[in-house]
């Protein structure tokens, strides 16, 4: 049975990474398609860009993801209203990846690590992600060597940027933990840590009872109070809110700038594919083709299931054509709306250089401790 720390999602930090303040208000969903989710659903793809064979995740609790998804996840999306983690089960001990509300990922290098899914941490690593730490100690060395430096402890040596589009994610979302740490301290509050191993089955229940007033307080002040103050409709139908107050919100205004011009930007970006398979739904040819597929998936005798066999929606996806149709229709619709985001890409670029320099200050804050052999005093 896998280990947890049975507390709300949303008062969890995962491995550098915390839950986003956007919350998510879903219309109701058609039928299932390939590649598609439904309302309040988390589901992974085994190849790139939300292709290949797929399955889906329905909050709340742990499941483990299906074999043929084990380790091979390659893109996910969330139509879910609530933060959702990646699990990964290591030796002795496992990692988190939170997944934000309504986020999305084409190219997702975590997915080689994914054993389950959950909507808590399950009791699993915190911290600045332990690669990171290693790569600016040794760019800190090297600014040490560069500068000629002989104190035995850096301050405030700025490293390279991470190369890396998913050292910079760990980055800004690490230094968003550190920011956020800060401002609940300051209240005399702290994210809970996994302190033990606890049994999530379902024979086994939790009383939280006596901490639900200290989780509500906590939660308050992550998220903020109130009916929330920013909203963003997206061409798909969904509506994303966040709020302007609690520290959260505070994060994201020291590391972006303008966090109101940050979050609808980041909302928009973060959707342009499904924006472009929005309208690839409306292509006549697709449509057929989509009709075509829900045949070869239905049984002779029985209902269409909402989530056929992976094998078997491969199967019809290839003989329906939609395979085929699909590879020619996305890229030239995903082309087209980001050409009609320019602005907006624009935007989303310079913020998150902005995040990303912010954070490197705030790694650069933290004392390096350089021990230097002896004799190997570079003054």
């Amino acid at each position: 049975m896998p280990r947890g720390f049975a507390v709300p999602a949303a008062l969890l930090a995962s491995t550098g990474l915390l839950a986003s303040t956007a919350l998510l208000t879903a219309v109701p969903a058609s039928a299932a398609t390939p590649g598609a989710s439904r309302a309040g659903d988390v589901c992974f793809w085994t190849a790139a860009g939300q292709h290949g064979s797929s399955w889906c995740y329905t909050p709340p609790g742990y499941t483990d993801v299906p074999e043929f998804l084990h380790d091979k996840a390659a893109s996910f999306r969330s139509n879910a209203d609530t933060a959702v983690y990646a699990i990964d089960w290591g030796r002795g001990t496992c990692y988190a990846r939170l997944i934000r509300a309504h986020d999305l990922a084409d190219n997702w290098p975590w997915g080689a690590r994914l054993d389950g899914v959950a909507d808590t941490m399950m009791g699993c690593e915190v911290g600045w992600p332990v690669r990171l730490l290693r790569a600016f100690a040794a760019a800190a060395l090297a600014v040490l060597a560069l500068t000629g430096c002989s104190t035995a402890t850096a301050q405030r040596a700025v490293p390279p940027l991470p190369r890396t589009e998913r050292d910079r994610d760990d980055l800004i979302d690490a230094a968003q933990q550190v920011l956020v740490d800060r401002c609940l301290a300051r209240q005399g509050l702290t994210l809970p840590n996994a302190s033990a191993p606890q049994d999530h089955s379902a024979s086994a229940p939790q009383d939280h009872s006596a901490s639900a007033p200290q989780d509500r307080r906590l939660q308050s002040a992550l998220f903020g109070r109130g009916d929330p103050e920013l909203s963003v409709t997206l061409a798909t139908g969904y509506t994303v809110t966040a709020h302007t107050d609690g520290c959260l919100a505070a994060a994201e205004r020291d590391l972006y700038g303008d966090q109101r011009l940050w979050f609808r930007t980041r909302v928009v970006v973060n959707n342009l594919r499904a924006e472009a398979q929005q309208r690839m739904k409306r292509d006549p040819d697709y449509r057929a083709a989509t009709a075509r597929w829900t045949r070869c998936v239905t049984p002779a005798h029985g209902a269409r299931p909402d989530r056929p066999d992976p094998a078997v929606s491969t199967r019809c996806a290839r003989e329906s054509g939609l395979t085929r149709l699909r590879e020619r229709l996305e890229p030239a619709l995903l082309a087209r709306v980001r050409a009609e985001r320019h602005g907006q890409l624009t935007t989303y670029r310079q913020l998150r250089t902005r995040a990303l320099r912010r954070a490197a200050d705030l790694y650069a804050e933290r004392p390096v401790q350089v021990t230097l052999k002896k004799g190997s005093d570079p003054s």
